[in-house]
């Protein structure tokens, strides 16, 4: 039946499905199901018809499996069903209404609407140009290699919230054209656990395109550049989805000056496209005169040089395949912008 809605749906409100099917967490998921099929509670495609029609603003009644103890609708929110396997779930203007067992429940989708016992909806972060999610709800963001923090509070999540929408207009007021990109593909940013030891950290997942996870910091300077950073590795990674530019039967490790040991060449690659945009943040704050920019030179500097070396490096590889020397070429090109020192 799932299946079935989804297939009308895509027919009929076609943006309400794509919407579903770019969630960056689909993907994780789907990963994960065709290596190891799971059982009928894994099944996620009557939640997708769920929010497909709720985004379609389609009255229809789905029957839905519960994950763990809770009934989980990608991109709106979770709703806590201790020991039940099901829940039938009918979209209804404004919101959802919930059967599990002999109870029966209604919960508004409206942001402004007050909090109901067990529901816990996706948080947007006030960013200006986009819409962004504080993803702290979908069980698939657990994909990062690292810890993912548990579910925000509010007061956590209102100041995570700020914070990236204050980083947001950093990154267009130091990069716009990296602003932009940001504004075009980023959709969901997932809080780490936090880690004493290594308090500013983030990191980025190939299967989740459109995700980043960052450690809560309310240093909105900082938080920048790890968006920054972390994007071009999503983007990266999206491309490499789609082209070949390292010859996959290379073993060429090349040493480079952010590791202690030699990487792999997709690695290296992935290391520049990054570290690149990273050295443009910081020869954008070199060249004011705000109190960092003596810092900031600093780090433009470091962050060119690294790059440029890994770069010629991986050009003299013969790793490369024609595509990806073009692309590999067009960033040293776009590293010519940065000889001069930053001012």
């Amino acid at each position: 039946a799932a299946w079935e809605l989804l297939t009308e749906l895509d027919a009929t409100a076609g943006d309400a499905v794509d919407a579903v099917l770019t969630h960056p967490f689909l993907r994780p998921w789907l990963v994960r199901r065709l290596a190891r099929p799971g059982t009928p509670d894994d099944d996620l495609l009557p939640a997708l018809a769920v929010v497909a029609a709720v985004l379609a603003g389609v009255d229809t009644v789905v029957e839905v499996p519960t994950r763990g103890d809770a009934l989980v609708l990608p991109t709106l929110g979770r709703l806590t069903l201790a020991g039940e396997r099901t829940a039938t779930v009918r979209t209804v203007a404004g919101g959802l209404r919930v059967r599990a067992g002999s109870v029966e429940r209604v919960f508004p989708l409206d942001g402004d609407a007050p909090a109901r016992v067990g529901w816990q909806p996706v948080r947007r972060a006030p960013v200006v140009g986009a819409a962004l999610a504080i993803e702290d709800v979908d069980p698939e963001r657990n994909c990062y290699g690292q810890p993912v923090a548990p579910t925000l509070d509010e007061p956590a999540a209102v100041a995570l919230g700020r914070t990236l929408a204050r980083a947001w207009r950093v990154v267009h007021r130091d990069v716009p054209a990296h602003g932009a990109a940001l504004d075009t593909g980023l959709r969901a940013v997932v809080p780490l656990a936090p880690n004493a030891g290594a308090p500013l950290r983030s990191a980025t997942a190939r299967e989740a395109f459109g995700a980043v996870a960052v450690t809560q910091t309310p240093d909105a300077e900082a938080l920048a550049v790890l968006l920054v950073h972390e994007w071009q590795h999503g983007k990266l990674g999206a491309l490499l989805d789609l082209y070949d530019l390292v010859d996959p039967t290379s073993t060429v490790l090349i040493p480079v000056a952010w590791r202690p040991d030699p990487r792999p060449v997709e690695g290296v690659l992935q290391g520049v496209y990054a570290h690149l945009a990273v050295a443009e943040v910081w020869h954008a704050r070199a060249a004011t005169d705000r109190p960092d920019a003596r810092p900031a030179r600093e780090h433009a500097l470091r962050y060119r040089d690294w790059t440029r070396d890994a770069v010629d490096a991986l050009l003299g590889s013969g790793a490369l395949t024609d595509l990806g020397e073009r692309f590999v070429r067009r960033m040293r090109h776009a590293l010519e912008g940065l000889r001069a020192d930053p001012d």
